[in-house]
């Protein structure tokens, strides 16, 4: 994995209170899992992963307003 992979994943988890690597990465997996096994077409976006677009998004809308003062 390379470092700049690794650095997006630990700060996805910091972004969603995620403090050990394995329950992000035991999170992501699932995930995939969930989203390969799913027989919607397009798949649905499972459960962690719209949490997590979710905080990224309001993280940046918040730094946005922010900046916007």
């Amino acid at each position: 994995m390379s470092e700049e992979l690794h650095a997006s994943l630990r700060d996805l988890g910091e972004t969603m209170n995620i403090e050990a690597d394995s329950y992000l990465y035991r999170w992501i997996l699932e995930s995939f899992v969930e989203t390969v096994q799913d027989e919607d077409d397009p798949p649905a976006l499972p459960a962690l992963t719209t949490l997590a677009r979710r905080l990224v998004r309001g993280k940046k809308e918040h730094h946005a307003k922010e900046t916007d003062d």
